[in-house]
């Protein structure tokens, strides 16, 4: 492929963080799986209901 010009110009760089993130913004924040990453906090748990 690299014959082809697959990923000319194509820079890896470990780590990349993109600014804006990945996510379209209004799933920014949401949490998908559960993580051990302290970096990553849990979100706040919600108020309990009272019947």
């Amino acid at each position: 492929m690299r014959d082809i010009g697959y990923g000319e110009g194509y820079n890896w760089q470990a780590g990349y963080i993109h600014p804006d993130g990945f996510l379209p913004t209004e799933l920014k924040g949401s949490r998908f799986v559960p993580s051990d990453n302290p970096s990553n906090p849990p979100p706040p748990k919600a108020p309990k209901k009272h019947k």
